[in-house]
């Protein structure tokens, strides 16, 4: 397991322009976009959070009145995915200059977005409906895209069907190192915004405590894609 955390803080350290641009980026988007969010719909996102968070019933008829929150939450979403797309491709290709890294991704980023929301709205479902069937699910797709996709770029039910195989053989393998990454993903974010709690009123404070948790995001990232990386060649030798 080690050698994944060490290959991959290679990879973060040698790629670390390109990742800071792109988690700045990403964070910028998002920003400018709640802010906007917030001046169209007069209202804040903690008091809409609070107000779902302490009556759970009021939920449909929050969602209802501010769609653009929910316009914003899509955004965050897809802004994810193509994240994990663009650190995909640049750790298993590792292409040697921007615009190279921009053809490929655009040759794939269709297929892979396609798929990243088919596997999310399955993995999404079940952790709504009943918890495990999400979490056997999360480990079945988990390498369907952006990981097969970037690799080998497949049809979409090859890429599928080659995830579900990997999830059966290594099943337990698959959710430590998701359990792993999440929980420690969690717990940084969690130090990191104590430690930015006394900065938060400055502005654009909220920008720099985002880009650092994308960055955090970025770097499990790549664990997960050397870790998937070493599957896909185990189970093709």
């Amino acid at each position: 397991m080690r050698i994944f955390f060490n290959r991959a803080w290679t990879l973060f350290t040698q790629q670390f322009a390109t990742f800071f641009i792109l988690a700045f980026v990403s964070q910028l988007v998002l920003t400018a976009f709640a802010r906007l969010v917030q001046f169209l719909d007069g209202q804040s996102i903690v008091a809409i959070f609070d107000l779902i968070r302490t009556e759970p019933s009021t939920t449909l008829s929050v969602i209802q009145q501010h769609p653009w929150y929910v316009a914003l939450f899509l955004l965050s979403i897809l802004m994810d995915m193509l994240v994990a797309i663009i650190v995909t491709y640049v750790c298993i290709h590792q292409p040697q200059s921007m615009r190279t890294t921009s053809t490929g991704v655009l040759r794939i980023l269709p297929k892979a977005l396609l798929v990243s929301i088919m596997t999310g709205a399955i993995i999404g479902t079940g952790m709504i409906l009943f918890i495990v069937p999400g979490i056997i699910a999360a480990v079945f797709f988990a390498f369907a895209s952006p990981y097969i996709i970037v690799r080998s770029n497949p049809s979409i039910a090859n890429s599928l069907s080659e995830s579900m195989l990997l999830g059966k053989k290594y099943f337990f393998n698959i959710a430590s190192i998701l359990i792993l990454l999440n929980v420690g993903v969690y717990i940084l974010n969690v130090l990191w915004g104590s430690i930015t709690e006394s900065v938060a009123q400055y502005v654009g404070a909220d920008v720099v405590v985002a880009l650092v948790s994308q960055l955090i995001v970025i770097y499990s990232t790549i664990v997960f894609t050397y870790f998937g990386l070493s599957l896909l060649e185990k189970q093709e030798s």
